[in-house]
Parts: structure tokens; C-alpha cells; sequence
């Protein structure tokens, strides 16, 4: 891929995250309780007028909360095994803070619907992972296959950053 192709790319997920923006915030502002009173009838305005303005009652928050505090990973199995799980994985994982950071992870999906965990090698080759908000990632897709597409990370010289995600 050339530079011009590279900022084509990066020009489209560009335009596509921004199309996500708002959507993702609104979601956002609804689970932190920043909404209108929308159901409030004609007879309630008239009755209590702008007293009650600012109020609304914030159930989305308790909604998304409540299955996300019942997620709980305990260890990880890779396919084949029928018993017990990879300590090494476990070990990473705890090593990365991921079990308090993906309770943030889990919720971004339940509010935006979308959640992104990076997974990538330091200069020893230990792994980190990061949990990232879904205004600031994007997958692309092969419109015939549904799967992800691999980008090159290097373009004419130039870092480019783009992550291959791995799907279960």
C-alpha cells in the first residue's frame, strides 16, 4: 500500500467514526442520566410547569450496570482442551490489569454496542492490552466475506497503525 492508498484508508475510517460519533454520545449522556424528561404528559407539565425541567429518572444507568457486574472471566481455555485453563493466558491477563479494566470494556458494549481490547507484543514480546472506547477504533470488513482485513503496518517508510483483530 502506497501513502495515498494509506490516507484514503485513513480518510474512510475517518468519515466512519465520525458517523459513529454522535450516536455512541447520545448513548452515552443517556446512561449519565443527561436526557430530557420525554415522557412526561401535557397534565404533568401544565401541573408542575418547569419544576421538574432537569429531572429524569436515570433507569438506562441500572440496565446496563446490572449485567455487567455479573461478568465475571475466571480463566481461559483454548480450543481443543476439555478441562482446566491456560495459566499462561492468566497470567497475562492479570499481569495487564484486565480484570478491572475490562469491566470498562464490557460496559462500552452494553451502552454503544461496540468495545475494542488491543492485544500487541512490548520490546520483550510480553503482551499488553488495552481496552479502548469505540469512538477512538474500527474494524473493516471484506463486504464478501464478513471478515476482518489485514492492513500492512509499514507504508512507504511511514509507521501506519492499524491492528489486525483476531475473532474467536
Amino acid at each position: 500500500m502506497d501513502i495515498v492508498g494509506a490516507r484514503r484508508l485513513v480518510e474512510q475510517f475517518t468519515m466512519e467514526l465520525r458517523r459513529r460519533h454522535s450516536r455512541m454520545w447520545q448513548h452515552d449522556d443517556y446512561y449519565r442520566g443527561v436526557h430530557k424528561l420525554a415522557f412526561a404528559s401535557d397534565h404533568f407539565r401544565k401541573y408542575f410547569g418547569d419544576r421538574y425541567t432537569n429531572f429524569s429518572d436515570n433507569w438506562v444507568q441500572v440496565v446496563a450496570d446490572a449485567p455487567v457486574e455479573r461478568l465475571n472471566i475466571s480463566g481461559f481455555r483454548l480450543a481443543g482442551e476439555q478441562s482446566g485453563y491456560d495459566k499462561e493466558l492468566w497470567s497475562d491477563w492479570q499481569a495487564n490489569d484486565c480484570d478491572e479494566q475490562s469491566d470498562l470494556a464490557w460496559l462500552e458494549a452494553v451502552i454503544t454496542g461496540r468495545s475494542f481490547a488491543l492485544v500487541w507484543g512490548d520490546e520483550d514480546d510480553n503482551p499488553l492490552i488495552t481496552f479502548e472506547h469505540p469512538t477512538q477504533c474500527i474494524v473493516s470488513y471484506d463486504s464478501e466475506t464478513k471478515r476482518s482485513r489485514g492492513w500492512p503496518e509499514n507504508v512507504d517508510g511511514r509507521r501506519l497503525r492499524l491492528c489486525d483483530p483476531v475473532s474467536a
